[in-house]
């Protein structure tokens, strides 16, 4: 098992002049390269939530049926802002805004404050003032990544176009009251052969809280590998010519 960390997300500074990007898949890419090289023989899941499993989503699009290729059998993530821009509004406005937002904007600030002689060339007073993640996307990420702006940046990163392109099992979970993603932004789920929804009534943003938790068990956590344990075993049946 590996686990990724995004660019900033560590706990060591980012040294690097691009920064967190909710759809850039290069580093996955590259891991992908690496973990091939090391295990040639080996098939791999990919499991994430709100951020990670939007990318990891956008690249079993992108890759299409090369996904099988790169050895790759199957995915399940969680909590996916499938609606950027929707999700964004949700950010802007409420509870929201002003206890998550708030908190999760002082961090990316902080962290972009240190690239300034990396990008000495950026509005730095608008990324300082920016009120709500959109604005400081707008300032920030987008002109890094080199788009016009947040909108642009967003509608290219929305992976629920990729979704049709998927060529692998990939199992989806979503709660209707998570309060940054749009029950209206889901997809439906019988529009697509090899993605799999299960959308729950409560479970927050990552929530899931069950009476399972006191004796230690995940119920999100537990659903997701037990999708991955089955298609890996069905998997494991098809090669060795017992299915």
């Amino acid at each position: 098992m590996y686990s990724i960390n995004w660019r900033g997300c560590s706990g060591e500074p980012n040294r690097t002049g691009k920064s967190y990007n909710v759809g850039d898949t290069g580093d996955l890419r590259e891991v992908i390269s690496h973990l091939r090289e090391m295990h040639p023989n080996n098939a791999f899941y990919f499991s994430g939530f709100s951020l990670g499993g939007n990318v990891i989503l956008k690249l079993l699009g992108e890759l299409g049926e090369q996904a099988c290729e790169a050895g790759i059998a199957g995915a399940a993530v969680a909590c996916i802002p499938f609606d950027l821009e929707a999700s964004n509004s949700l950010l802007s406005t409420g509870f929201s805004k002003h206890v998550y937002a708030a908190n999760f904007l002082s961090t990316l600030k902080k962290k972009a404050l240190r690239q300034r002689l990396i990008h000495p060339d950026l509005d730095w007073e608008s990324v300082a003032e920016a009120r709500t993640v959109g604005e400081f996307d707008d300032a920030f990420t987008a002109p890094v990544w080199g788009y016009s702006g947040y909108l642009e940046y967003y509608k290219d990163n929305d992976s629920r176009q990729f979704l049709p392109r998927i060529r692998v099992p990939t199992f989806v979970v979503n709660a209707l009251d998570d309060p940054f993603v749009s029950p209206t932004s889901l997809p439906e789920a019988s529009l697509y052969d090899f993605v799999t929804m299960a959308y729950t009534e409560q479970g927050g943003h990552c929530g899931f809280i069950s009476e399972e938790e006191a004796s230690g068990q995940c119920f999100l956590g537990n659903e997701l590998a037990r999708f991955l344990t089955y298609i890996d075993d069905v998997t494991r049946r098809i090669d060795s010519g017992s299915l």
